[in-house]
């Protein structure tokens, strides 16, 4: 399986290697890194990559900081 996504930004490339992580070894084709598709950084994070492989950060949700500046205002919100 390769995980990925077609346009590109910090916050989605987080997502998907969250995803690709959770795939056995042997049924993972590739994890693309999407990042440099799109000239806007929107989040910021690390993100190990050891002899071919990433590693997403071991902190809360999705391991990167939003980048509030550059995303702006919610368009919707939802409260319970």
């Amino acid at each position: 399986m390769s995980v990925q996504d077609t346009t590109g930004s910090d916050i989605a490339f987080a997502a998907i290697v969250h995803l690709g992580q959770t795939l056995p070894k042997k049924y993972l084709r590739c994890i693309l890194d999407c990042r440099d598709m799109v000239s806007i950084k929107t989040a910021d994070g690390d993100f190990d990559v050891v002899n071919g492989f990433v590693s997403a950060p071991k902190t809360f949700g999705l391991g990167v900081t939003p980048r509030l500046d550059v995303l702006g205002e919610p368009i919707l919100s939802y409260q319970n």
